[in-house]
């Protein structure tokens, strides 16, 4: 029954991409409107990298706690800056 449920998830998963590429390849304003989302997006990230480039220290972010922690901060900073 599990892979029956696993199968169909899939097949709805493979369905849902190809409605999406279809918006995107055929309609001007969703593709365009997509793209305008995804450079915002890289925007934050390269702003991001801007206020802090270096790597975490060998000790640093080796557990979930810890890299949960500084990727909230890292958030925290940059909407701060933003603002």
């Amino acid at each position: 029954m599990a892979k029956l449920a696993r199968n169909a998830a899939d097949e709805l998963a493979k369905l849902l991409r190809s409605v999406f590429l279809c918006d995107f390849l055929t309609k001007s304003e969703f593709s365009r409107e997509l793209r305008t989302l995804l450079n915002r997006g890289e925007s934050v990230h390269q702003f991001q990298r801007a206020i802090y480039h270096r790597r975490l220290g060998h000790q640093r972010g080796r557990r979930g706690e810890e890299l949960q922690a500084v990727s909230g901060a890292h958030a925290l900073l940059t909407n701060l800056v933003l603002a």
